[in-house]
């Protein structure tokens, strides 16, 4: 497995929230990272235009009003350097995920503002190349059989 001391020595994590301190003390001692997190919301990160490699955004976007995406798109996309990537990952709303959720007395629709439609449509709009791009539990599943989608796009035409 691929650790992040393998590609880098530096990371920021950016959450709504504060209660990262204790992911921050695990992943300093099992990763060996030099690591900070920021408080502050997706659609005003705190960093320079063009002065970040990648963003990982896992479960985020879906929390966001649909009609904000677009601009959290521009928002990342400005931060990424030229040759940046976006790695994301988000559920879809399927038959199969409404069950579950309804079985543990969770409202999905109510928790998430945008479906997995809404947020490939910004992505799409916003990022020229895709990588990759994988349903869960498995590849090419249709979202109606499908529970996660995870997508890698990349700021630049050329993959670095």
């Amino acid at each position: 497995m691929c650790s992040l001391k393998s590609i880098t020595d530096y990371v920021v994590g950016v959450d709504l929230n504060d209660h990262l301190s204790a992911v921050r003390k695990i992943m300093m001692t099992q990763q060996g990272l030099d690591l900070d997190f920021v408080r502050a919301d997706v659609k005003h990160l705190p960093f320079k235009p063009s002065s970040v490699d990648l963003i990982v955004g896992v479960s985020v976007l879906e929390h966001v009003p649909s009609g904000s995406l677009p601009d959290v798109m521009i928002e990342i996309n400005t931060a990424l350097n030229s040759s940046g990537h976006f790695a994301l990952g988000y559920p879809i709303e399927s038959p199969l995920v409404r069950t579950f959720f309804n079985s543990v007395e969770f409202n999905f629709s109510a928790e998430h503002c945008s479906k997995a439609t809404q947020i490939r449509k910004a992505v799409k709009g916003c990022f020229k190349r895709l990588i990759k791009s994988k349903r869960l539990p498995f590849g090419g599943m249709p979202d109606c059989l499908s529970f996660y989608e995870t997508v890698l796009v990349s700021k630049s035409e050329q993959f670095n």
